[in-house]
């Protein structure tokens, strides 16, 4: 993700702070000026740190900032960019627990909450830890530093020590240099004449045909720290590098929310009261086409009662804004209203369809094609996404009896299970298979007639 790695981080990206009270009078020149100011930082409650960082070697050059909030002693927020021309992501942002990427086509990306384990190709939060970290990696690589006469900025008195420190070669792989001799680099450190904190550190070196420099600036201690905006329309990380324009997912996720009114018509209050019957619940902006169809789709295949109850509205407030998506906990208790609190009875199968994308809170699952649940009344009941089934979502071309046969299998899974009273299966061939978990398992799934119980 970032080409410079090692201890070069800690010394380029310098992003480490500080925070801290005053002191009434002018200080004499600490002995140990780096002991001092990290002592320094056990009273601080809050900084802002922004580094900004050049480097260039035979022609190739990289420039970035980093910008960090810290608040006792935990970091709130990293915003970094860098204008590295083949770099996949121009900007980062970490806010609390949630990490945006804006890749080169300018587009934002979204990495949710750690609630599962990210895979290996994904990025992670960097810069993410206690703050006195940061700063003993700066002072870990400054040699020597000398006293060399006040300055002052913004009006402000300080300390100003000149040192040296070494630039490993490990640091250079941004630059793609396979052998490179540790080098010395000249390192400027500004402490407070008041606290001993820092307010500047500066490094440079050239050799080689290589420069490096990084300014770096401590600022706005013990004030409230200002949090960056979330970026607007990002989408989820898992899904980079796809379809970006896809509705009903990330910021998008809210054009799919309201019932879809064209099937009131179409639909029976609580989905009837009497008689063993599938209930197919539309949640959200379900295409209605696809709704009736799967309703006569099953009366005419197996002669069973199939209605469509009336169509529901996913509340806004149940949308996981970080995620772009919505628990199927919250869908499945949507249906437990829908039937009136109950599921209407033992009688009754009641199946969700919505188009949003979906996970499930308990698992390690970036998303899922369904859940089911079991009520207190010992009925289960079960919501279906339909929103990764269809091929446009993946980049390919739109392919509606490929789209319909895929929720067909989902459906035929839980009208099995719920309605028919079925077992899960290991034959990954059975609609019932119980390892559905992705495209290539779903469409290896044949559409063959369900045998219920006792036939």
């Amino acid at each position: 993700m970032r080409a410079f790695t090692g201890v070069f981080i800690g010394v380029a990206l310098l992003a480490t702070g500080a925070c801290g009270g005053s002191r009434a009078d002018d200080l004499p020149p600490p002995s140990d000026p780096l002991d001092a100011s990290m002592r320094a930082l056990d009273e601080i409650q809050s900084v802002m740190v922004r580094t900004e960082v050049r480097m260039a070697d035979s022609g190739s050059e990289y420039r970035g900032f980093w910008d960090l909030g810290f608040e006792e002693q935990e970091i709130l927020y990293s915003h970094y960019s860098h204008a590295t021309p083949d770099a996949f992501f121009k900007e980062e942002l970490f806010i609390r627990e949630t990490y945006y990427l804006r890749a080169d086509d300018g587009q934002w990306y979204v990495l949710s909450p750690s609630r599962f384990e990210f895979p290996d190709f994904e990025p992670r939060a960097e810069g993410v830890e206690h703050v006195h970290h940061y700063y003993e990696e700066i002072l870990e690589v400054l040699e020597d530093p000398v006293l060399v006469e006040d300055g002052v900025i913004d009006s402000e008195s300080f300390f100003r020590y000149e040192a040296t420190f070494e630039v490993p070669a490990s640091g250079l792989d941004f630059v793609s240099r396979e052998a490179v001799r540790q080098n010395e680099g000249t390192a400027t450190l500004w402490l407070h004449k008041d606290t001993h904190l820092p307010r500047k550190v500066e490094l440079a070196a050239a050799f080689d045909g290589l420069s490096f420099s990084s300014s770096t600036d401590f600022v706005d201690y013990d004030l409230p720290v200002l949090l960056p905006d979330t970026p607007l329309n990002a989408f989820p990380f898992r899904d980079y590098g796809r379809t970006a324009a896809v509705p009903c997912s990330a910021s998008a996720i809210t054009e799919c929310l309201p019932a879809q009114t064209e099937l009131e018509s179409a639909s029976t209050e609580y989905c009837g009261t009497e008689g063993k019957r599938v209930c197919l619940v539309p949640q959200g902006q379900v295409d209605p086409d696809l709704m009736t169809h799967l309703a006569e789709y099953y009366r005419e295949r197996y002669g069973i009662t199939v209605l469509i109850a009336p169509p529901r509205e996913i509340r806004d407030d149940v949308v996981d804004d970080a995620r772009g998506q919505v628990s199927t906990d919250d869908l499945l208790d949507d249906l437990l209203l829908s039937s009136g609190g109950s599921l209407a009875g033992p009688d009754a199968s009641f199946i969700g369809v919505t188009p949003v994308d979906v996970y499930m809170e308990e698992e390690r699952f970036d998303w899922v094609f369904g859940a089911r649940k079991t009520a207190t009344t010992g009925v289960q009941y079960g919501v279906i996404s339909t929103f990764r089934m269809n091929p446009e979502f993946w980049g390919e071309p739109a392919d509606d009896e490929l789209y319909r046969s895929r929720v067909r299998k989902m459906v035929s899974r839980y009208v099995g299970l719920l309605y028919f009273g079925l077992a899960n299966s290991e034959d990954p061939r059975s609609p019932l298979y119980n390892r559905i978990s992705g495209l290539p398992a779903l469409d290896g799934v044949s559409e063959d007639p369900l045998v219920p119980a006792g036939q």
